[in-house]
């Protein structure tokens, strides 16, 4: 990002910029509207812009240890009964 700065770059400016479609502010003010390509890139800047916004999250792994999981489910509660 260092070097972007250096340019007076911001990707993700420019990314909610073409979202939005201001034209404006991307140095586009008389630039003709297609439709079919206007929402294509607006749609592809939306979901670019969401992995910064709300990055996926990773599945557990949740393993048994080979037993079902009610005989871990069993375990775990007989286990919490003998801290009491």
């Amino acid at each position: 990002m260092d070097q972007l700065e250096k340019l007076g770059a911001d990707p993700i400016s420019w990314l909610a910029y073409t979202m939005l479609d201001d034209r404006k502010a991307l140095g586009l003010p008389h630039a003709k509207k297609d439709p079919s390509i206007l929402y294509e890139y607006r749609l592809k800047a939306a979901i670019e812009l969401c992995s910064y916004v709300a990055p996926k999250r990773k599945a557990i792994d949740v393993t048994t240890g080979g037993k079902t999981l009610e005989e871990t489910f069993a375990a775990a509660v007989a286990a919490r009964g003998k801290r009491k």
